[in-house]
């Protein structure tokens, strides 16, 4: 239970190979009692992963919860992670492609169904001002052609090809760096 009367006070610190979480202990004025069903979870998953024990500890005054340091099994976890942080940056690269792409083509139906608008409006009601038509007709579809280059040429010295070499190059680099230490 907390309220600002009540306030939790969270603890934690490592002691030995151990990292412990502990907190006062207010139970909750309520008839049920926990499941524990979250400490179970922590428990299978500590067996999966180590032979070392979690340590449950709860007092009259205090919950404390001792988890096993994890030391070889980290690289493998961090190596998951990796992987995984991998496919979200694929993904995130993939998303951004395809925004891009769908960008380009917003602009470009808008520009085909406006630009016919705007000359009507000149034609219909002004035809003997300044065809001022033209100024939204280069300069947006200058903005066409410049979008169109970025999405579909762009693979010089710093397009998105470069960008995609060095990534993967850190990446090479720092695979090589972990294999070795």
């Amino acid at each position: 239970m907390v309220t600002s009367s009540k306030p939790l006070y969270i603890k934690i610190y490592e002691d030995g190979n151990h990292l412990v979480v502990m907190n006062n202990l207010q139970p909750k004025q309520i008839v049920k009692k926990s499941s524990g069903v979250g400490l179970e979870n922590i428990k299978q998953r500590y067996q999966l992963l180590t032979e070392r024990k979690v340590y449950i500890n709860q007092r009259e005054k205090d919950f404390a919860v001792a988890i096993p340091m994890l030391t070889k099994q980290v690289s493998i976890m961090r190596t998951t992670q990796k992987s995984k942080e991998r496919l979200n940056d694929d993904y995130v690269r993939a998303r951004k492609r395809v925004d891009e792409l769908k960008g380009f083509y917003y602009s470009l139906i808008s520009y085909i169904i406006v630009i016919p608008f705007l000359i009507f409006i000149w034609y219909r009601y002004t035809p003997h001002t300044i065809q001022w038509f033209w100024f939204p007709l280069v300069f947006w579809g200058l903005s066409n052609v410049l979008q169109a280059y970025r999405v579909y040429v762009d693979e010089g010295a710093f397009g998105a090809k470069w960008e995609q070499r060095k990534i993967e190059e850190y990446m090479r680099e720092e695979d090589e760096k972990n294999r070795w230490n």
